[in-house]
């Protein structure tokens, strides 16, 4: 199932995107007879590696599918728009695709611009959002009539965590936090600065820093001198990974200009098991520096599954989220095909049961990874399924969250990363 190996690398290159839409690489892509079409709002060319690895993990689900007779015996069809990282942007492709009568929609994937388009466009259109990574608590409380849903965990599960392991684990009792004045990382650094102050630990500092568009030349070092007042046992900063390089890299300088050398706190952060900021970033900082990724454990049957897919179609492997992103394609495509149509209204219903959120009756069949084809025979049996993804059990909830989600705890050690351990979370429990 080896894509063109000149579609993947104009794709990676950055080329493959025209400014807002489709891929300048018409010819490269699959012609289509009266597909079913369902729109993609990410972004193309913002930290472009990680975001077009996301989105090759959308285009191998949309390739199984296919490969299995599609979805409602058509072909599925992912309608790509470039929201460039921008909520105004984010708005106005969930616009076009509005005006095209697609009302199915997988992302976006910030939760800004999830929040954006949720409250601007998707609520009043009865537009189905399915988002891969937007992560911010508020999200949940929308008042959305069930139009806005995530298969990717609240920043409330994830700071929990991380709080929770700096503060018992560690024995960590003060920490002091910086992180990017963003809607997703100030969600997330609040999830863990109210986490960690209701464990009885104090933050010292709660530093926030400007978003910027070039962080290779941002001047961290007033907000890294605050973080540090004090001198707090720990530091956590929520940031993306170019700004994490350099918030690694302001650290390491100030530490050196305190000339303390007995001082050097223990540092934590999310996400960021990347080989740029491994490459990249402080190593003095990185040694030690412990992290934490909402992600399946490495040999979960579904995500191993997955994973072989991805590098078998690619040629490399998955970063986090793609996952995240595979199983809302296949959510989606689940959702309509137990729906027996597109119609936002009636397909909302459906994320959930397809999903295990809300099954009826003791009839119900696990549906894995690539098992389309299983699922559409269930369905035609008049049989319930619940899909369990790459990324684990997603059971939707009322609010359109997962009832569950698993992330992995790491450390960076002699230079590259090592997993510690994988803490399962139920909404349940």
């Amino acid at each position: 199932m080896k894509l063109n190996i000149l579609f993947i690398l104009a794709l990676l290159a950055g080329i493959s995107f025209t400014g807002c839409e489709m891929l300048s690489e018409e010819f490269n892509e699959p012609t289509y007879e009266n597909p079913i079409e369902i729109g993609l709002i990410m972004p193309v060319l913002n930290e472009r590696n990680i975001s077009q690895m996301r989105y090759l993990a959308a285009e191998l689900a949309v390739t199984e599918i296919n490969n299995s007779g599609g979805v409602l015996e058509r072909p599925l069809k992912l309608v790509r728009k470039d929201d460039e990282g921008n909520a105004d942007v984010g708005v106005q492709r969930a616009e076009e695709l509005i005006d095209e009568n697609i009302r199915l929609v997988i992302g976006p994937g910030w939760s800004g611009i999830t929040l954006a388009v949720s409250n601007k466009v998707a609520i009043e259109n009865k537009m189905l959002l399915l988002s891969f990574s937007a992560t911010n608590p508020v999200i949940t409380d929308l008042d959305d009539n069930g139009y806005v849903n995530r298969v990717c965990p609240s920043d409330l599960f994830q700071g929990k965590i991380g709080a929770e392991f700096l503060y018992n684990d560690l024995g960590k009792k003060t920490v002091g936090i910086i992180y990017k004045d963003e809607t997703f990382t100030a969600g997330l650094a609040k999830a863990i600065k109210d986490t960690y102050e209701q464990l009885g630990g104090t933050v010292t500092n709660y530093v926030p820093y400007a978003i910027s568009q070039e962080y290779s030349s941002f001047d961290f070092s007033e907000q890294v001198q605050k973080v540090l007042e004090g001198e707090p046992e720990s530091v956590y900063f929520v940031s993306y990974t170019d700004d994490a390089i350099g918030v690694s890299q302001a650290l390491s300088k100030e530490l050196k200009n305190m000339n303390k050398p007995n001082y050097k706190p223990t540092f934590m952060t999310i996400d960021e098991d990347s080989e740029d900021f491994l490459t990249n970033g402080a190593a003095d900082i990185l040694e030690g520096l412990y992290g934490i990724t909402p992600k399946a454990p490495d040999d979960y049957e579904n995500y191993v599954t997955f994973k072989n897919g991805y590098e078998a179609a690619y040629g490399f492997l998955p970063n986090p989220y793609c996952e995240h992103m595979y199983d809302a394609v296949y959510s989606m495509a689940l959702a309509i095909e137990e729906a027996k149509t597109t119609n936002s209204e009636i397909v909302k219903d459906h994320l959930q049961t397809v999903t295990g959120g809300f099954n009826t009756s003791g009839n119900v069949t696990k549906i894995n990874v690539n098992e389309f084809a299983k699922a559409i025979e269930v369905l035609l049996a008049n049989g319930e399924i619940d899909y369990e993804g790459a990324s684990g059990k997603i059971d939707l909830d009322e609010n359109g969250d997962p009832s569950s989600a698993t992330s992995e705890i790491w450390q960076i050690t002699g230079g590259e990363f090592h997993s510690l351990r994988f803490i399962e979370y139920s909404a349940n429990k």
